[in-house]
């Protein structure tokens, strides 16, 4: 089990600086889709199947579903062409893979006993609801705030330019 959850981190780095690095936005969107799917395998793992497919429903379902369409609507277009790797550059990324995964085996073995238990939390749809509503109250309406102002920039800043 641990091997998987090592190989989905992997996956989840990887698609995570296809996000960053990525030229085309249509492909960035996809890739964080992908990024998406891997972190609610996380939560699987975790034994938190409720927020695993929240994760699935919520961001991977409709947050992408609205960049998709904000890339449609914005026509954006990629920065520059896609290049081929070269030889030389993949021997490179795979050789600084196996260094990353080496180093953070490394520290992980030296490090990961120092790392406490995390405390119990309800992962049921009731025990969310009861934490959000109740000791987690404010950070969930700043949140929720913060995501309203952000939307509505976003149409703002849409309108001046369009």
């Amino acid at each position: 089990m641990k091997t998987v959850f090592y190989i989905n981190a992997l996956f989840s780095l990887i698609f995570a600086l296809g996000v960053i690095f990525g030229k085309n936005p249509l492909r960035s969107a996809l890739s964080l889709l992908l990024f998406f799917l891997t972190v609610s395998l996380d939560f699987f793992f975790a034994g938190s199947e409720y927020l695993g497919f929240v994760q699935i429903i919520v961001y991977a379902g409709g947050i992408i579903v609205m960049i998709a369409f904000v890339i449609i609507l914005l026509g954006l277009k990629k920065e520059s062409p896609d290049y081929d790797i070269s030889l030389r550059s993949f021997t490179g990324i795979i050789l600084l893979g196996f260094f990353a995964l080496g180093v953070l085996y490394g520290l992980g073995k030296s490090v990961l006993h120092l790392i406490p238990k995390a405390p119990y939390f309800d992962t049921s749809a009731a025990g969310i609801g009861d934490a959000l509503f109740s000791k987690y109250l404010l950070p969930f309406e700043v949140a929720s705030i913060l995501l309203l102002v952000g939307v509505v920039l976003a149409f703002i800043f849409a309108k001046k330019e369009v």
